[in-house]
């Protein structure tokens, strides 16, 4: 039987503490069904009025849709995996009725306002997909030697912090799926606040001296004790020079159970 340990955590950045703002970005993460992830990291923007809600609205809105459709695929097909096509019409599904929800709010001036950005997974016995909009980055690797590693990198705009959000009229143009499969049995996902020293140059695969050993952490300890550690390392003063934004990791690792 399979299933998946997951270790997370969200911990302000140093400037935000230093202005007296709240973290902005969130994440969600569930198991569901036989051996089903499904984890969601979202950076609220900034500049956006009401982005740490947007961030936590997408996170949760978004996993209750894909929760829901597992469900049910799984219902229905069995042991068939999840082909792209059908994974990104259920993304569309889920994000879109997460925006309809906050167009609604009538506390808010315009969905702008809730401007976040998205990096996400759906994983499986057989494999599954890494999706994204905007920045931060996921990679899906193997839990010994960390290759293969398939990655899905961040998408920057033409200006210096310019990205894209889940929030904007043009955001399925930005919608990303990078397919893995079941030999990637670790994920990683976070938010652009870790992307610096968590990523090798270019952002192109991940910095094993920062991510083995904590691997190699959370897979020997308990989920809470792992989540301490997570937050302790995402807080260290010599990560200070490097950023000063809200950090977010979610780390996934697919075991075996008994029976």
């Amino acid at each position: 039987m399979i299933d998946w340990k997951i270790v997370g955590a969200s911990v302000t950045g140093f400037s935000h503490v230093a202005e007296g703002q709240p973290c902005q970005d969130y994440l969600v993460a569930s198991c569901v069904g036989q051996g089903w992830l499904v984890g969601i990291v979202s950076d609220g923007a900034g500049s956006a009025s009401r982005g740490a809600d947007g961030s936590r609205a997408i996170c949760e809105g978004l996993l209750r849709h894909l929760v829901d459709y597992l469900v049910e695929f799984e219902q229905a097909h069995r042991e068939r995996p999840v082909d792209e096509l059908e994974m990104r019409q259920a993304l569309i599904e889920g994000i879109e009725c997460t925006r309809a929800c906050l167009e609604n709010d009538p506390t808010a001036g315009s969905l702008s306002d809730f401007h976040a950005t998205v990096i996400g997974v759906v994983a499986g016995p057989h494999g599954g997909f890494l999706f994204h909009i905007g920045d931060g980055a996921g990679c899906a690797t193997n839990a010994n030697s960390f290759s293969p590693t398939i990655m899905s990198q961040a998408e920057n705009g033409d200006y210096a912090n310019e990205t894209f959000f889940f929030t904007q009229v043009d955001w399925q143009d930005h919608l990303r799926l990078t397919r893995f499969d079941k030999e990637c049995d670790l994920i990683v996902l976070m938010s652009d606040g870790v992307s610096p020293f968590a990523l090798g140059p270019g952002g192109r695969e991940p910095y094993a001296p920062f991510l083995k050993p904590l691997s190699e952490y959370f897979k020997t300890n308990s989920r809470e004790q792992g989540v301490r550690a997570l937050a302790a390392t995402l807080e260290k003063d010599d990560i200070r020079p490097i950023t000063g934004d809200d950090k977010t990791l979610l780390w996934a690792l697919r075991v075996l159970l008994d029976g």
